[in-house]
């Protein structure tokens, strides 16, 4: 990746476009990393704008490092943000938290004097790059970390058991509805979430729970192999691909019946229903059993 500072969204899209342009002439590289990515909102368009430029001239990516959180109106302006960049590890039940695919972050972490390759594979399921390191401020990428082997290996051991999971949602008669909220949850912790359709990477014989939302007019019916609970357990043994069918909530039937004091069935009682006075007429009747 080509390195291009933009102090913040300071610097004038014409000289970056200009320093991009220069990669292009000196090397054989896939993506633009912009450093110094502002982290306030107002610059995103700045952002997108750099991105179509990378994109039009031929890179695949672009990442973004403002080395800490954005607001939400930036994802999307870059493929991918650094959201860490500091001393130390970032916490685990920060990462876990996130709510949009892995693919979206990377972080960076320095000042580690050694590797926790159990923290590696947690923060896996977060974010889709990291890289960690023994070096300290102020020079900690002059030289690669003393463990780089180990943490190499440890990456490709998730890359290899790694599958994808889709969720897809469609309504009753198979037409795709997207921007569905899907939760992805294993031992109870929740490791990934997004809108459909929407594709998790998870990690092959591992045990997951997805949940499927209801919002708006939408109403989670049954999933495609027929489960009516809106949460499906799943054992991850390659690539899966789950579907929700959703009715509009004009689709769903409300059954009354009457009972007495002791629960005997009351037949024959009139019923009356409109869409405000609904509960008035039910108490109504209820008072005159």
């Amino acid at each position: 990746m080509g390195y291009v500072p933009t102090g913040y969204g300071s610097v004038s899209t014409s000289v970056i476009d200009q320093e991009i342009y220069r990669y292009t002439q000196m090397y054989q590289l896939n993506g633009i990393f912009f450093d110094q990515m502002a982290n306030v909102p107002g610059f995103e368009s700045y952002y997108a704008g750099l991105t179509a430029y990378a994109k039009s001239m031929g890179y695949s990516m672009t990442m973004g490092n403002p080395g800490s959180w954005v607001p939400p109106s930036y994802i999307g302006t870059v493929d991918n943000i650094v959201i860490y960049e500091n001393s130390g590890l970032p916490d685990a039940g920060f990462l876990s938290t996130l709510g949009y695919q892995r693919s979206d972050f990377s972080l960076m972490s320095y000042g580690d004097s050694s590797l926790d390759t159990n923290y590696v594979l947690g923060a896996s399921a977060s974010v889709g790059y990291l890289y960690i390191t023994d070096g300290n401020w102020p020079s900690p990428y002059t030289a690669l970390p003393t463990y780089f082997l180990p943490l190499l290996s440890t990456l490709s051991v998730i890359d290899s058991s790694s599958v994808s999971l889709t969720v897809d949602s469609v309504d009753m008669a198979g037409n795709p509805i997207s921007g569905l909220w899907t939760v992805l949850q294993t031992g109870g912790n929740i490791v990934q979430s997004g809108f459909t359709p929407e594709a998790f990477s998870v990690t092959s014989g591992d045990q997951y729970q997805v949940t499927a939302s209801n919002y708006a007019s939408y109403v989670f019916d049954h999933w495609g192999n027929g489960s009516t609970s809106n949460t499906e357990s799943l054992t991850a043994s390659g690539p899966i691909t789950l579907v929700a069918y959703y009715r509009s909530t004009s689709d769903v039937s409300l059954s009354v019946n009457w009972f007495g004091t002791y629960g005997t069935a009351i037949p024959g009682l009139w019923r009356q229903f409109n869409m405000m006075g609904i509960i008035l007429h039910l108490v109504t009747h209820l008072l005159q059993s």
